[in-house]
């Protein structure tokens, strides 16, 4: 099998195709490998086990936990109420203030990830993660003058209930007075349980009750038609009630209200409970979730979508029952599954399909080679919509576009070549990045020099180096440029035209 090959074993140990190393590396931390970890495998293919075991330690993991729960989460849009200067924030903070409270509960999942915390503690923690612009906002115990993400604990009385007790989920699933909380609830089942009940095939019968009416309510409850999802649904509803809002200004409180807890009595008068379990209080509410089998059926499959970048559904069945048991057997540790997912034949066999690089993995891969970030106003270009190329670079907002693009489009192709472009100029006028280090792109080389130059940029933006035609065929460009330019533009101009090459774009 191709993933025995891939792990090797002692000196029998097969050769790991450079394509692999590169899939699993944006697949563990969003970044391509280094030449040196290249050679590193071409030299020693049995030192690829220990190799996945440093990615799965790098910073880059979490990032790549927060991108690939995102998807399930949808809570980075460009733009929540409050803003950033109700809070006393300055108002240029407000694109920081707004994709921080977009990943407060990302954050979360990263932290328990990173730390090899029972996947369980997502629901069940007695902390958050927030950063010096959410402290500002927030009732959380934030060390004065610090920066960054940091573990911190609320401080208005909130149960413990790890991302259930979060402002950030609940900022982003808003409820009227009509509604009840339901699409909260909708939202919690969908994304912790895998269990959408607006996917579910109902029948409504014409209704002349009108919106937020007594009649409508009690329809809710004894139309057969209704109560299918309402029994379930309400009662996890009633857990809420304490993120409320400001009726005044229509939008989310910071603080937590714990007397309100109870105001489903006056509302829908139905109890809080998990699918006819009698739980009391939000933290009761975690624990449930997290003894709920659903829970890690549900994980399995969000990171296989993430990583496989395709539905899983029911003729997966196979497939995710043997991650599952992976998963479970460590004690629901999220970098066991990552490990699982990323190292199985489905993503790195021989028949594998090439894939899009996400607009994240695409900002960062740049980042790490450049050093060049788009950033404009203090907003980055590839992660945000309002003002940025997100979704025209095939990402999604979580709310008008849920779903990345799998295939690149036009608009796609458009983002890639702008950013290749800046970033070329900026690696060749910013030469301290590993594309350039050691090497001055000020001065024109000898052929010697040039020709040793490309492919060392083939290896580092491609992870493979150069076959002779395309070797001949980027000196070319590269001499056509200087012919007609200087030796920075025509580095610049090979520079762009590898970070646009189909086997860096995709992967």
């Amino acid at each position: 099998m191709v993933i025995a090959l891939a792990l090797g074993c002692g000196d029998r140990a097969e050769p790991v195709e450079p394509a692999v190393v590169a899939r699993v590396s944006l697949d563990l931390r969003g970044v391509r490998p280094s030449v040196a970890e290249l050679q590193q495998i071409a030299d020693d293919p049995g030192s690829w086990d220990a190799l996945v075991d440093e990615w799965l330690a790098d910073p880059g993991f979490g990032e790549r936990v927060v991108d690939v729960f995102a998807l399930a989460y949808r809570t980075r849009l460009d733009a929540y109420t409050p803003q950033a200067s109700e809070f006393g924030l300055d108002p240029g903070q407000d694109p920081a203030f707004q994709r921080a409270v977009g990943e407060e509960v990302l954050r979360i999942v990263a932290e328990v990830a990173t730390h090899d915390l029972s996947f369980e503690e997502v629901v069940t923690a007695d902390w958050t993660l927030a950063d010096e612009n959410l402290a500002a906002a927030w009732p959380v115990d934030y060390p004065a003058g610090a920066t960054g993400w940091r573990r911190v604990s609320y401080t208005d009385g909130r149960p413990a209930a790890g991302v259930l007790a979060a402002n950030g989920m609940w900022w982003r699933y808003t409820t009227t007075m009509e509604n009840y909380n339901r699409g909260r609830a909708n939202a919690m089942s969908r994304i912790l349980l895998c269990s959408d009940f607006l996917a579910r095939p109902v029948v409504f019968p014409r209704s002349d009750a009108a919106p937020g009416s007594d009649a409508l309510l009690d329809q809710t409850k004894t139309d057969p038609s209704c109560t299918v999802c309402h029994f379930s649904l309400d009662p996890l509803g009633s857990y809420l009630y304490g993120f409320d809002y400001w009726v005044e200004a229509y939008y989310m409180t910071p603080e937590y209200t714990p007397s309100a807890e109870t105001l489903w009595q006056g509302r829908t008068e139905v109890p809080p409970s998990y699918f006819g379990q009698a739980v009391q209080g939000l933290d009761g509410l975690g624990r449930a979730v997290a003894s709920d089998p659903r829970y890690a059926s549900c994980a399995v499959e969000e990171v296989l979508e993430g990583v496989l970048q395709r539905e899983v559904g029911e003729e997966d069945f196979a497939l995710q029952a043997t991650h599952l048991e992976a998963f479970v057997d460590s004690g629901l540790l999220l970098r066991t599954l990552f490990r699982s997912a990323v190292l199985a034949p489905e993503n790195i066999g021989r028949d594998r399909a090439p894939k899009l690089l996400p607009v994240e993995s695409l900002a960062r891969s740049v980042e790490a080679l450049t050093g060049f970030r788009w950033v404009e106003d203090g907003r980055d270009q590839l992660a945000t919509d309002l003002t940025g190329v997100r979704t025209l670079g095939g990402g999604y907002d979580g709310k008008n576009v849920t779903v990345p693009l799998r295939r690149a489009n036009p608009t796609v192709l458009l983002v890639q070549r702008r950013l290749a472009e800046q970033a070329g100029l900026f690696a060749v006028t910013h030469p301290d990045n590993p594309l350039f280090r050691g090497f001055d792109p000020d001065r024109t080389p000898t052929d010697e020099a040039r020709d040793a130059q490309l492919a060392h940029l083939y290896r580092a933006i491609v992870s493979r180096p150069p076959t002779d035609l395309e070797a001949y065929a980027l000196a070319d460009l590269y001499d056509a440029v200087l012919e007609e330019s200087d030796a920075p533009t025509a580095w610049a101009a090979a520079v762009t035209f590898l970070l646009r090459h189909p086997d860096f774009v995709t992967f």
